[in-house]
């Protein structure tokens, strides 16, 4: 063999070792790792439980879905507040769920990556024991 056909070789196989490289961290890159989401989702409702959102509402469930997202339904159990807020615009509404929102200095934004979001919707009881879903919007840290 001659040194010009071993060197083609060897570059060759350094480039494909390269592409192979260059693929496993693009692909890697692709798909987020929920883990720690999952972590904090589960912190997040154990928390909810001992310093309910807004004093009086219920934290009902705290679960990813599919895209990646955190999200927590909130129950607001008395009625009034509930006619309260179906009275509001849909701006006041997106504010009152802020309400619920972790608050900033709290120790689930450390858990979560910066652009991982959390989604929140209030609920509410109908007269058939149901929850329907009063508004929901994004928790900013």
């Amino acid at each position: 063999m001659s040194a010009r056909f071993y060197a083609r070789k060897v570059f060759h196989t350094a480039m494909l070792v390269v592409s192979a490289l260059s693929l496993s961290v693009v692909l890697g890159a692709c798909g987020k790792d929920d883990s720690g989401a999952k972590k904090a989702a589960k912190w997040l409702k154990k928390d909810s439980q001992y310093n309910p959102p807004n004093g009086e509402w219920i934290t009902t469930s705290v679960h990813l879905d599919k895209n990646g997202r955190i999200v927590m339904d909130v129950l607001v159990p008395i009625k009034e507040q509930v006619m309260l807020i179906k009275t509001r615009t849909r701006i006041e509404q997106a504010r009152i769920v802020m309400l619920a929102c972790p608050p900033k200095n709290s120790e689930f934004w450390g858990m979560i990556e910066k652009d991982r979001e959390l989604w929140v919707n209030l609920t509410a009881r109908t007269d058939t024991s149901m929850d329907t879903t009063l508004q929901g919007a994004t928790c900013r840290h």
